[in-house]
């Protein structure tokens, strides 16, 4: 069990929309402390990233944990306070699909924040790709673009945020949210930005300038 140890309590930011979005994609939270797990190999840099995002954010201590044997690490936070906080800013505790994980309204009502949000789901959960067509004795491949969520109470406004943005986005298989257009995904970068390197080099390697 965790004690209450002291923390910061930081003041609704952009740093902290997009730390929400982490939790929203790859984080966890139980009565006493909160996670996130990234593949060890593709994210170790984004895993650097995000312990020293919640170091910022908290000024709390910050567990880097190896697990090779899962192919993964899992960045952890034993505070109570920092659940409680999470909690009563639009988080949930325990399965996120069935509490209905959605973006909290303080974020969704700020196009800022929102932006940010959006960039911390696509850090974790989403991809970059090459959608293959075969038409006749051709072969064509098209960069996509997708965040994948089993949950349709954020895959809708994540896609109508996308399309408050300008971006041609859409649910696609009701399993996604997918930008298809090239210069979509351009424009997403442009806007939202990405603070995974193996996205960003993902891009850069499509064609796309960072």
């Amino acid at each position: 069990m965790s004690s209450r140890k002291t923390v910061t309590i930081p003041a609704h930011s952009e740093d902290l929309a997009e730390f929400f979005g982490i939790m929203i994609g790859d984080g966890c939270i139980t009565k006493y402390q909160i996670s996130v797990t990234l593949d060890r190999l593709t994210d170790s840099k984004f895993c650097e990233y995000v312990a020293s995002l919640i170091g910022r954010l908290f000024d709390v201590r910050v567990s880097i944990r190896d697990r090779p044997n899962r192919g993964c690490v899992v960045i952890v936070v034993s505070s109570i306070a920092v659940v409680d906080f999470l909690t009563s800013n639009g988080l949930s505790i325990g399965n996120k699909i069935r509490a209905g994980v959605d973006i909290p309204r303080w974020i969704s009502d700020n196009s800022v924040f929102a932006k940010a949000c959006i960039r911390g789901i696509f850090d974790t959960d989403g991809c970059i790709y090459l959608e293959t067509h075969r038409l006749g004795s051709g072969v064509y491949r098209y960069p996509r673009m997708a965040i994948v969520s089993a949950s349709a109470n954020l895959r809708y406004p994540l896609n109508l945020i996308m399309r408050d943005m300008g971006l041609s986005s859409k649910i696609r298989n009701n399993r996604s949210v997918t930008i298809e257009r090239f210069t979509d995904i351009e424009e997403y970068f442009k806007m939202v930005g990405s603070s995974n390197p193996k996205h960003i080099g993902r891009f850069t390697a499509f064609g796309g300038v960072g």
